[in-house]
């Protein structure tokens, strides 16, 4: 009698989703923390701009005053479905497996539980760097793209604290004063009602460039400035702690590394020559997910996951004897406040 032990079924696929660790990556753990799964395949985006509104004097004979609901606005946006999949066919069954040896065989069947187990982490770190990817195209563009096959749409965030330097004000010229420049956008993002920045994200140049400035070095000579780790740690691949800016009172960190892009050309995490300035103490952006809505297989009628984010789901093709592995996930990233973070080019 065959086996019919199958780890392609669904509660096994969510077991395995929800043990899988969290990916170690800068951005998405420092900067963006899980929404809500909403009830229909569209989110709501409810966009903030800081802004402080005073409570009216009244007399006491007089009724309330109302205070209107300003401040952000709302928008209805259907996230694009992300949907990596991968095939397992009888001839990866056949093949030896990783750890496999001449006088250790596995069966078929601890191969597809290995093969399984690695699909599910493959296609979900997929959809993370998926989500990295949002992320960085949020802080830096203050939109994002989402194009593929049969979709195509842009979401705009409206962020309007964008700087670019030219000139003799470029940080690679001895006529540039990159501290006070990041001390003034500090000010800037305060004076807007944003979250009062604390950190500075670069690439590794750029960071350089502003720690080893002759501006920046005289300050060092009178401890304005702090080279090297002031105490704080951070996680994720390819950070750099440089230093601590007394002036504008921020942290200087770098991230190292890319990404190949939809074109299928490697891009760098951070875009060269490229600062941001923001709050590394509150969650920039909020990942909130809409509704995935799947036929199941054996009923054949459509289900709602409303208490899923990541959705799995197993399709077989007995003529070609193939098993596909599917992911389905809506992630939307908002921004709390989009006042609270300010993008430079500087170089």
């Amino acid at each position: 009698m065959p086996n019919q032990f199958n780890p392609y079924d669904f509660p096994t696929l969510i077991e395995v989703l929800e043990l899988l660790d969290q990916p170690n990556d800068f951005l998405l753990r420092t900067f963006s923390e899980e929404g809500q799964i909403f009830e229909t395949e569209e989110v709501e985006i409810q966009t903030k701009k800081g802004i402080r509104v005073l409570a009216p004097y009244v007399s006491e004979y007089l009724d309330g005053k109302p205070i209107p609901r300003s401040g952000f606005t709302s928008k209805t946006y259907k996230p694009a479905l992300v949907k990596p999949s991968r095939p397992l066919t009888t001839h990866d069954l056949k093949r030896v497996t990783f750890g496999e040896s001449a006088t250790n065989r596995r069966s078929a069947v601890e191969r597809a539980v290995l093969h399984a187990a690695e699909d599910v982490a493959d296609l979900n770190t997929s959809i993370d760097n998926r989500k990295i990817e949002m992320i960085r195209s949020g802080l830096f563009t203050g939109t994002i793209v989402q194009k593929g096959e049969g979709v195509s749409q842009i979401l705009d965030f409206e962020h309007t604290l964008k700087v670019t330097l030219s000139g003799t004000d470029t940080w690679d010229q001895d006529t540039a004063n990159p501290v006070e420049d990041v001390a003034g956008w500090r000010q800037e993002i305060i004076d807007a009602n944003g979250d009062t920045p604390n950190i500075l994200v670069a690439d590794f140049n750029t960071a350089s460039k502003l720690m080893r400035h002759k501006t920046t070095l005289a300050l060092a000579d009178n401890r304005g400035v702090q080279v090297g780790s002031n105490g704080r740690t951070f996680q994720g691949k390819g950070v750099t702690v440089h230093g601590y800016l007394q002036d504008a009172d921020v942290t200087v960190v770098s991230v190292s590394g890319s990404y190949i892009d939809d074109n299928n050309t490697e891009q760098p995490i951070i875009p060269a020559g490229t600062i941001v300035l923001l709050n590394d103490n509150t969650p920039l952006f909020r990942f909130h997910y809409g509704l995935i809505v799947l036929i199941d297989a054996d009923t054949k009628e459509f289900v709602s996951y409303d208490d899923t984010k990541i959705v799995p789901r197993e399709l077989v093709d007995v003529n070609r004897n193939m098993r596909w592995l599917e992911m389905h996930t809506r992630p939307l990233p908002v921004p709390t406040n989009v006042n609270s973070w300010l993008v430079a080019k500087v170089l």
